[in-house]
């Protein structure tokens, strides 16, 4: 359960930040948003934990450049 919430708030934070939801804000301030979800990852799960947090802020960031989301 604790690897859902994990996941679920990486993904989340991740489309916040990269997607359009700062609106006009600069979102690159924002993209250290993130990192607090990689410590928990890396502490609790160790390095797969941590990779997993990093491939799925790193796929949502990809995509929302991809539709011209990014800076």
């Amino acid at each position: 359960m604790e690897l859902e919430c994990l996941l679920a708030g990486t993904v989340a934070s991740s489309s916040v930040i990269f997607g359009r939801g700062l609106g006009s804000l600069h979102a690159g301030v924002f993209a250290f948003g993130v990192f607090p979800f990689v410590l928990w990852g890396a502490i609790r799960f160790e390095v797969q934990g941590s990779a997993a947090v990093s491939f799925l802020s790193s796929a949502v960031a990809v995509w929302g450049t991809a539709r011209g989301f990014g800076l």
